[in-house]
């Protein structure tokens, strides 16, 4: 049986995740809120507690993506320019390979649309899983790492929401 190799993957689905949470889409208030709920949930450090509420409160307001071509396309739907959309693509993939490189399991990427102000705001994040016999405390040591890979693995600037679990770690 021949492949085709020239069929392109089908990310119309992308497109009615990116109209579904502009539609439900949060104010940046709200999006902060849920922020300082977690940070109340993890009590100065990292818990997963605060990772499952966080989850919960964005899901209307995110969308999960399996693997950086379907990232890549969600950022050009978005309208990102070419050179930003490389340099998010780098960025998170050095996350996502420092999850897999100590033991953690990388899940995918997810964008978080919220509303300042009037415009849209778009943040990225990657989605990591963590082995269940973790504490907490490895939990936050391997989160740190996770968090600062890409001015370590890429030399890039962290980002806002980088410096922030660096912190809360």
């Amino acid at each position: 049986m021949k492949e085709n190799f020239e069929k392109r993957p089908d990310f119309s689905w992308i497109d009615k995740e990116i109209n579904r949470v502009i539609n439900n889409i949060i104010s940046k208030k709200d999006l902060d809120d849920i922020y300082n709920k977690v940070q109340g949930l993890e009590n100065g450090g990292f818990s997963a507690e605060g990772m499952t509420y966080f989850l919960e409160k964005t899901k209307n307001s995110r969308i999960d993506l399996n693997n950086l071509a379907e990232f890549k396309y969600a950022l050009e739907k978005l309208s990102y320019p070419k050179d930003y959309v490389a340099q998010y693509l780098s960025h998170e993939n050095a996350h996502a390979n420092t999850s897999d490189s100590i033991g953690a399991k990388h899940l995918g990427y997810s964008i978080i649309i919220f509303n300042d102000n009037g415009d849209l705001i778009v943040r990225q994040i990657t989605r990591t899983e963590f082995p269940a016999n973790w504490s907490d405390k490895d939990i936050a040591i391997a989160s740190e790492k996770i968090a600062t890979a890409p001015e370590l693995y890429e030399g890039q600037k962290l980002s806002e929401g980088d410096n922030e679990m660096a912190k809360r770690c």
